[in-house]
């Protein structure tokens, strides 16, 4: 998966970096296999770079709301993180409604959300 890279980032997160080589208008092209990979690392969180996307177009957020519903089958939260302002504003004019996955304005600050199903200490 050239165009798909993935990092394992410890504590049940995983990293997503998409490739320029992905083609988001075949949107179930590997999904099975990167569905593999992060139920086989145990993941309860992906993190999706989009730093080096310069455009979410349609054709693009179909491919991330594919991705959002793998991950919430799967049980783990998907944030993306790093979108470009451009990015941010063609992605926020497509929405109705609230993102099928969380955002975060870096890698770091994605890792330290609660992770879904952990439990909280009492206040």
């Amino acid at each position: 998966m050239d165009h798909l890279r993935v990092t394992p980032l410890g504590e049940a997160q995983v990293l997503l970096e998409p490739g320029e080589a992905l083609d988001p208008s075949q949107p179930d092209e590997h999904l099975a296999e990167l569905y593999a990979q992060l139920r086989a690392q145990g993941a309860r969180r992906l993190i999706c770079d989009l730093g080096a996307q310069p455009l979410i177009d349609p054709v693009y957020f179909g491919w991330l709301d594919r991705l959002a519903t793998l991950c919430r089958v799967a049980g783990m939260e998907m944030v993306v993180v790093n979108l470009r302002p451009a990015a941010a504003y063609a992605l926020a004019r497509q929405l109705d409604d609230d993102p099928p996955f969380a955002c975060e304005r870096s890698v770091e600050r994605a890792r330290r959300r609660p992770l879904p199903g952990a439990e909280r200490a009492p206040s």
